[in-house]
């Protein structure tokens, strides 16, 4: 993985077709933070245990103050999970979730979390590849009315 040997996300494959889609949606990737539930791939690709998303959070608080962020992008189930289910109550579906903006404040400050299906989800699986297109010109929409509302 491209990623994992450079030390960097989404550098490969993934990282291309993302930056695609975000000069498409006219949106400048400072302007975003874009992340996982984890900051490494776990062995075989198996899903993360939430030991793992637990250890990974501190990290993403880390960045989070750095850049403080407006809009979060939380790319893949795992990552919409942590950002978006201590806003809500019950257990949502990325199929209900995705594309859907909400506001939060887990950092201290308020931003939207703009959760979608992980890229590499849509470049494996031809059904989604739209989808997630589209949430990223839905976001773009998104980034452009908050830009005129607040500047």
């Amino acid at each position: 993985m491209v990623e994992a040997k450079e030390g960097k996300p989404f550098v490969g494959k993934t990282g291309v077709w993302i930056r695609q889609m975000l000069f498409n949606a006219g949106l400048p990737p400072q302007e975003l933070f874009i992340t996982n539930a984890l900051c490494c791939r776990p062995p075989e690709n198996r899903d993360p245990t939430v030991e793992e998303m637990e250890a990974c959070w501190q990290w993403t608080e880390e960045q989070a103050d750095i850049i403080k962020p407006r809009v979060v992008v939380a790319v893949g189930r795992f990552a919409a999970r942590m950002f978006i289910e201590p806003l809500q109550t019950g257990k949502q579906s990325m199929g209900d979730l995705h594309g859907t903006p909400c506001w939060s404040a887990l950092f201290g400050y308020p931003m939207i979390v703009y959760p979608t299906y992980h890229p590499a989800a849509g470049l494996h699986n031809p059904d989604l590849k739209e989808v997630v297109a589209q949430d990223f010109q839905r976001l773009g929409g998104l980034m452009q009315r908050l830009y005129k509302e607040h500047g």
